[in-house]
């Protein structure tokens, strides 16, 4: 037999065909190579061996293996090149006459020479069928399996290393016979899809429609590693290597690691863990963290090294570790996350978005503790209500506006979690779109006898403008600047993975699989928060990071839309020193269930050393009348300020108005002429085809070759470019050849310049390979291709460089795929006309270098793009003062009442006050008659209240005067007559001024004078009728100038006149000629002697008028009983003050306190035997 080889053009018309002469049996199979020929492979007729055959590009025979394995059957089904020029060829090799058969993978070099052979199976049937080369070298063979899987055949596909050693392999089926057929010539084909993925296509019996479907399954990475690591992790709070539930605890979210891998995994709420590893051996720890709070405690059986071997799908369990909490740390974390609702995945107004908030205690235990959430002071109208408090908060959370807070009625514990979600409802008014809603959140309370220092969470500014994308990874902090996202990569990367469940029913699990940038340092990585329990957080080798939310059941978004979103943020911080430039992109593969995974968006963020920050002070209050003034503290300088009353960076308060006002200060930086970005992330994936030869000689640049678009380079459109035959590409006509190696770049040379290079060196053309260019695609995405093939460094004729340049219309986006390049002195990189911009790769700017399919890409500037950053404050402005005076009752009011005035000032939080009586409080009492103003004193000015009048009245005076004596003899009268008033009333009902009195008693009269009124002291009127005989009564004789010699007479009636008008009186004499009470009730009784003027003595009453007491002073020049009694102005006694044995010329001091008295007019009686005298008092209160 012979193998025939058939070779057409792309419409399938035949272009060649060759026959080679060798025993081929029923089978061969072929793929063309890097030079343009091809590698067969199949079986042998007769030996049944697997064979090699390389053949040119005309399908002319170059070499022949036809026993690639050494013993047995052998069939080779799939052969690949390597990217060192070898093959790599799989297949199956069995015993006599084809029973039991294993899968191979054999190596060798580029002329067929074995290099190595790996054998895989059990002791029934595997076949080899497909390969397929994998990013790190090794490689993954498709084939069937009767020894692993479900039962009978299955889809197996098995992942090596470089070497052929395994390293993973996985099984699809159910129980009926699945796979490749059971037969060597059957088929199973397995890929390694770009988000990570295994996927394994063949045939199955024990799905589909019956009898032989078509089979696909995907398998996410490590989904078939069953071998596990369990333990728990504890808080030995008496170091006594005993778990004691009543003072030890469990630690959660703390990292657990298995090496070699390494393979990382977290604890859970409960501290437990559980580690997913391939058979082997491994060394489990804990994972070292930066600052730990925790020191592990090494016990008898729980060390804190154990060594572990996994084999055969065994569990590996109780490998426990006891820590201890250092009693001196006290630390908490809080972190802010917003999983936003469908149909929006940003605030919308009419719309209710939640705000997630956890409070992490990382430290001892805190007392008095309080949580914050606040939501911008800066928009009011938000309704805020409480969604759900998860974990350990012991609170219930209340709302006073827009601040949330929530305080434990116990310590908040070490190592626990409170999350705090609420719910915040924008108002249904376009006039809140594209505002800004900032969320803070902070924690204080006391740690070890000291205040917590500041705790706040990196706020969030949600803008309000209805965006939709239910699945996303966003990078909340640091915040990227400009188009390629520059970060200084000095301090942690907080990122937010958002999902929601759109599909039409609840997803029973879900996991999240995220390919962790190799930029970043994975031992710094922690979950912050998350909407629901996560069962599993895993990190596999190749930074493979899979959090599982299983049994999550998150309902779908037409059951219940609010509660079908879900969220988790975590932190990791990028390497240390990594160079300038280095690109850290993400994206994150969403699984629900059994179906394809969403893949979110791509974040993009680039390591810059220098990146300045943008920063706003807080601004001063201002006043509504202060003049327009320049705005200033934004950083760096150049920037824009711009918020309401913001022109030409000034604020103008009287244009903004009263209020807070929110001020932007935007920073950009022109990123027009900085450097491209370097991308080292991608795909080796050289576009095929063949194109125009360019023949250079040694030393040589071609003539102006056509791009076939526009091309811009640093800012300026190409059309053609020159091609050095020292391996760059230059868009300068006239260029030097850049003879004999790489420049370090930038070289500050105008000559060679404005190029491309990816193997600057002394390469040599003329010694073999091609230099071959073309332009593919259609407008306005085509591409221009550029190949060095096998071209050889000077002066010989070894390949040393096979490496392809595009150039991509529209993004002018550069991409250098390098099947191999191997230089002792070359550059690979990119730099403008004149030398003085580079970009370049580490480790290959004139430096010796070796790769193998290796891809870089150059992402030029934005040309009309900003690194713009920007910084918020606020301005209040705060509103002129004004006043007015409040009084708390009537202004016109009678002596001894008062009125309290206070000054009310609208406008100002910080006024002083000044009365014009001189008072400074903001309240005063007035008691006297006057015109009251207050002045107002604040930041804003200067303002005066109008007056107020208030007006005393006078009480008046009530006195009663009587037309002659009050002690009356039988048939006489008295005249009382009143002190002038408005009107009167006597206590005997009379209304008159004066009234004639001829009877015995107590006679007062109340005048009323302009509303206020006054009693008068009582006057007592006494009829003495003392018969002593017919016709005949008892007299009080005085004689005239004899008044101490007095006699009592008894006298006719009818004399009685004569008597009375010379003075004597009715009734028998005392001892003493002493005026009546009711005489000198007649006198003046603001001071009324009790005795004769030649006579000692006093009665004062000091101070008067008084508030609470006042001091009664007195002396009498006669010892005799002395009492004092208190009326008011109505004449009712309220004291009986003193009654006791005075001594002659004794001073006595009386206190007199008011205690209960109101204010108002009082009177003081002083007695003694048939002595009186009586003294006004006042209380003003």
């Amino acid at each position: 037999s012979e193998t025939l080889v058939i070779k057409t053009d792309p419409n399938g018309n035949l272009e060649w065909q060759k026959s080679i002469d060798i025993l081929v049996w029923e089978d061969a199979r072929c793929v063309q190579v890097a030079d343009g020929g091809y590698i067969i492979t199949g079986i042998t007729y007769g030996e049944g061996n697997a064979f090699l055959l390389k053949t040119d590009s005309l399908g002319n025979t170059e070499w022949l293996n036809n026993n690639c394995l050494s013993s047995g059957y052998s069939i080779g089904r799939t052969v690949v090149q390597t990217s060192d020029g070898g093959f790599v060829l799989t297949g199956s090799v069995c015993g006599t006459r084809w029973n039991t058969c294993d899968i191979f993978l054999v190596k060798s070099d580029n002329i067929g020479n074995i290099l190595w052979q790996k054998t895989f199976g059990g002791a029934l049937n595997d076949y080899g069928f497909s390969l397929h080369t994998m990013y790190d070298g090794g490689y993954l063979i498709g084939s069937q399996t009767s020894n692993y899987g479900a039962g009978n055949a299955d889809l197996l596909f098995i992942r090596t290393d470089s070497l052929g050693n395994e390293i993973r392999r996985g099984t699809a089926g159910g129980v009926n016979e699945d796979g490749g057929g059971n037969n060597i010539y059957g088929g199973v084909s397995a890929i390694f899809s770009k988000d990570s993925a295994y996927v394994l296509a063949g045939m199955t019996k024990s799905f589909g429609a019956g009898g032989c479907d078509l089979y696909m399954v995907k398998q996410m990475e490590f989904s078939n590693l069953i071998p596990t690591i369990t333990g728990r992790i504890y808080n030995d709070v008496d170091s006594n290597c005993v778990y004691n539930d009543s003072i030890d605890f469990p630690v959660s979210n703390r990292m657990v690691q298995a090496t070699d891998g390494p393979y990382f995994v977290f604890t859970d709420n409960n501290g437990n863990y559980n580690l997913r590893v391939p058979d082997g051996n491994y060394n489990i720890a804990q994972a070292t963290v930066a600052n730990d709070i925790f020191t592990g405690v090494t016990c008898p059986t729980t060390p804190q090294l154990y060594n572990v071997s996994v084999s055969g799908n065994n569990l590996v369990s109780g490998k426990d570790f006891f820590n201890l909490l250092s009693n001196d740390t006290c630390g908490v974390a809080v972190n802010i996350a917003v999983p936003y609702p469908i149909p929006t995945s940003s605030p919308c107004i009419n719309q209710s978005f939640p705000v997630c908030v956890t409070f992490q205690n990382i430290g001892r235990a805190v007392t008095d503790a309080t949580f914050h959430i606040d939501i911008n002071p800066f928009i009011s109208g938000l309704v805020l209500s409480i969604d759900t408090t998860i974990g350990d908060c012991n609170c219930t959370p209340t709302i006073s506006g827009q601040t949330v807070t929530c305080s434990p009625g116990s310590a908040f514990a070490a190592n626990k979690i409170c999350e705090i979600c609420i719910e915040v409802f924008v108002p249904d008014d376009e006039l809140y779109m594209d505002s800004v809603i900032n969320i803070t959140a902070s924690i204080d309370g006391t740690c070890g006898g000291a205040s917590l220092p500041p705790t706040n969470a990196i706020p969030i500014d949600a803008l309000i403008e209805c965006a939709i994308d239910p699945n996303d990874k966003t990078l909340i902090s640091p915040e990227g600047c400009g188009p390629f996202g520059n970060i200084s990569g000095d301090e942690p990367m907080v990122y937010q993975i958002r999902f929601q469940n759109t599909g039409n029913a609840p997803a029973h699990n879900i996991v999240l699989k995220d390919v962790l940038s190799s930029n970043f340092d994975i031992s710094t990585f922690k979950i912050i928060s998350t909407s629901h329990p996560i069962t599993r957080v895993e990190l596999f080798p190749s930074n493979i990071l899979m959090i599982s939310y299983m049994g999550i059941e998150l309902p779908d978004s037409g059951e219940n839309q609010l509660r079908s979103h879900g969220f988790v943020s975590f932190s990791i911080s990028p390497k240390n020193n990594l160079p300038d430039g280095t690109i850290i992109t993400n994206e994150v593969g969403i699984y629900f269930d059994l179906n394809e995974p969403v893949i979110t968006n791509t974040t993009l963020n680039t390591i810059r050393d220098i990146l300045q920050p943008v920063t706003l002070p807080m601004f001063n209050n201002v006043c509504l009348n202060d003049s327009a003034f320049s705005l200033s503290g934004g950083y760096p300088l150049g920037g824009t300020y711009s918020g309401v009353g913001v022109s030409n960076g000034k604020f103008n308060p009287s244009i903004a108005g009263t209020g807070t006002h929110l001020i932007t200060y935007s920073y950009a930086i022109d990123v027009t002429e900085t450097n491209y970005s370097l991308n080292k992330t991608g795909i080796f994936a050289p576009v095929q085809g063949s194109g125009t030869r360019v023949y250079l000689g040694d030393d040589q640049v071609s003539s102006a070759i056509p791009v076939g678009f526009n091309f811009n380079f640093y800012g300026s459109d190409y059309s053609d470019i020159y091609i050095s035959s020292n391996g760059f590409i230059t868009f300068n006509s006239g260029s030097s050849n850049g003879c004999c190696s790489g420049s370090y770049l930038p070289h500050y040379q105008a000559n060679p310049s404005n190029l491309i290079s990816f193997a600057w060196f002394d390469l040599y053309p003329p010694g073999n390979g091609s230099i071959e260019y073309f332009t593919t695609g259609t407008a306005p995405e085509r591409k221009f291709i550029v190949n060095f093939n096998d071209i050889p460094v000077c002066c010989n004729s070894v390949p040393k460089v096979s490496a392809q340049i595009i150039l991509y219309e529209g993004t002018n986006i550069i991409e250098i795929h390098s099947s191999f390049i191997e230089v002792s002195a070359g550059t690979m990189g990119i730099v403008n006309n004149g030398g003085t911009l580079a970009t370049v790769i580490p480790g290959r700017n004139s430096a010796a270098y070796s790769i193998t399919n290796d891809f870089v890409q150059f992402i030029p500037p934005t040309t009309a793009s900003l690194c713009a950053n920007v910084a918020k404050s606020a301005i209040t402005v705060n509103p002129m003062p004004s006043v007015y005076i409040s009084a708390s009752g009537a202004t016109l009011f009678c002596e001894g009442n008062s009125v309290e005035l206070t000054a009310i000032a609208t406008g100002s939080t910080s006024a002083t006050y000044h009365w014009s009586n001189g008072d400074i409080s903001p309240s005063i009492t007035v008691s006297t008659t006057g015109s009251y103003t207050v002045t107002v004193y604040d930041v804003c000015g200067t303002v005066v209240s109008a007056p107020v009048n208030v007006i005393v009245t006078p009480i008046p005076l009530a006195t009663i005067t009587a037309s002659g004596s009050t002690s009356l003899c039988p048939g006489y009268s008295v005249i009382l007559t009143s002190s002038t008033a408005d009107s009167y009333l006597w206590s005997n009902g009379s209304v008159s001024q004066s009234i004639t009195v001829n009877t015995t008693g107590i006679y007062t009269v109340t005048v009323t004078t302009n509303a206020c009124s006054a009693i008068s002291v009582p006057v007592n009127v006494s009829v003495n009728d003392y018969p002593c005989g017919n016709n005949k009564i008892l007299i009080c004789h005085i004689p005239p100038g004899n008044e101490d010699n007095a006699q009592t007479l008894c006298i006719n009636t009818n004399a009685l006149q004569a008597h009375i008008m010379h003075g004597d009186y009715c009734g028998p004499c005392t001892s003493k000629s002493f005026t009546s009470d009711s005489e000198k009730s007649n006198e003046d009784s603001e001071n009324i002697p009790v005795y004769s003027e030649d006579k000692v003595n006093y009665f004062e009453i000091i101070p008067n008028p008084f508030k609470e007491s006042t001091t009664i002073n007195f002396k009498v020049p006669e010892e005799g009983i002395v009492s004092i009694e208190v009326y008011n102005y109505l004449g009712q006694k309220i004291s009986d003050l003193f009654n006791e044995m005075v001594s002659k010329g004794q001073q006595k001091k009386i206190e007199f306190f008011t205690n209960n008295l109101s204010s108002g007019i009082y009177y003081a009686k002083l007695k003694s035997e048939n002595k009186v005298i009586i003294k006004k008092m006042m209380i003003t209160k």
